[in-house]
């Protein structure tokens, strides 16, 4: 094969493979969050890389950092530590750490939506200690109130809110709501939200 070349004096064309350090594939990437406004994607990364010579392939990118979490981390270490500070804008599009997110889940109140029966009424309230909520309710109520259910969950305002907004065309006085059986056993049927 190479014969024919030489005999027709054309020459085979060559690769130039171009090594990517570190500081260079971030560079990159770093450009690309700029160009897209935002953290991209390994999807956005190949579309990038075919619009723009020069720029590392998914591959290359993949070689270095085998793993995203690898990847971001470095970005952000290095966008924060560049000596280029338009950089460090990057930081900010950056994903949220992991343990962040484990964190954030850590502060999320947990607590109960409750449906209280006092006569023909029902309040739907949420609490963090639900025990103490109805006793307070008791004590407040001519008639004793009781507990008809009530679902354990991590987000009691937005549940509670839900469960208003449903029942909104039976709504008596603040959080009390004439309720039908059926309006009862939907309410029943939700034992975590």
């Amino acid at each position: 094969m190479a014969e024919v070349f030489c005999q027709r004096s054309l020459e085979a064309n060559t690769f130039e493979k171009i090594p990517y350090d570190e500081e260079d594939i971030l560079t990159a990437i770093a450009q690309a969050c700029f160009a897209l406004n935002r953290w991209p994607s390994p999807n956005d990364l190949r579309l990038y890389g075919r619009q723009h010579p020069g720029f590392p392939s998914t591959t290359t990118i993949e070689k270095r950092f085998p793993k995203r979490v690898l990847l971001v981390e470095a970005m952000r270490e290095w966008s924060l530590e560049s000596k280029n500070y338009s950089y460090a804008a990057v930081a900010d599009m950056l994903p949220v750490p992991v343990e962040k997110k484990l964190e954030n889940r850590e502060n999320l109140k947990f607590g109960h939506v409750y449906l209280l029966r006092a006569g023909e009424y029902y309040k739907i309230g949420q609490s963090a200690d639900l025990e103490k909520r109805v006793k307070a309710i008791n004590v407040a109520l001519p008639d004793k109130a009781t507990l008809d259910h009530a679902i354990a969950t991590d987000d009691p305002s937005g549940i509670e809110a839900y469960w208003h907004r449903r029942f909104a065309d039976r709504r008596m006085n603040g959080e009390w709501f004439k309720l039908s059986k059926s309006d009862v056993l939907a309410f029943k049927r939700r034992k975590f939200q």
